[in-house]
């Protein structure tokens, strides 16, 4: 009994090992994935079109996968300089919607109120969805006013409301069908176009 209990001890301790090991593996790989997008390593020493082709055909992961390890390895970063970091990519997604500043103070509160000192992914998404919430009715509250006193012509503000529905959208949908990177591209053709002389 006691050599079946000590041989099972030594077994959970070699199994928590690997766990404790490859748990913040999320970090490295985010990091790895992040240095090929921005290096264009994907493309210029592998040939693919583009970064989403990579993660799809090389790793078998999806664009939005491979944006939430990235996302993660940019929070744990931003975060770093806390007296604990996070463990888990589910951890660093609810922060990665916020601002490098407002991570920090979003992780800080998460550490300090987490229900018995375990930090959960879920305690953290509900720390952030209190910041996001109060911050965001205001910019959203903002912009109304602001678009309600703006006087275009009604075709303008037409083609407006229907552009705003669709970051709305793709927002909800956490830029699963349009890269956020894309439709901001967009945005900066038509800050131009408007500007051309």
């Amino acid at each position: 009994m006691e050599i079946a209990l000590t041989r099972n001890k030594a077994e959970l301790e070699r199994l928590e090992g690997v766990i404790a090991t490859n748990l913040t593996a999320f970090y490295e790989v985010g990091r790895a994935l992040m240095e090929i997008r921005d290096n264009n390593y994907y493309c210029d020493v592998l040939g693919y079109e583009t970064f989403e082709a990579y993660c799809r055909e090389r790793w078998d992961m999806s664009r939005r996968n491979a944006y939430y390890l990235i996302d993660s390895a940019t929070v744990v970063e931003n975060v770093n300089n806390c007296s604990q970091k996070p463990a888990t990519e589910s951890q660093c997604r609810p922060l990665s919607k916020l601002n490098p500043e407002q991570q920090v103070q979003a992780w800080e509160m998460a550490v300090e109120s987490a229900p018995e000192g375990k930090v959960t992914a879920r305690h953290v998404a509900r720390i952030v969805k209190g910041m996001v919430t109060d911050e965001h009715e205001k910019k959203v509250h903002k912009i109304k006013t602001s678009i309600d006193e703006t006087r275009v012509h009604p075709d303008f503000e037409k083609a407006y409301r229907d552009f705003y529905r669709e970051v709305q959208k793709s927002k909800l949908e956490e830029w699963k069908d349009t890269s956020k990177e894309e439709a901001l591209k967009l945005v900066g053709y038509i800050i131009d176009l408007i500007n051309i002389q």
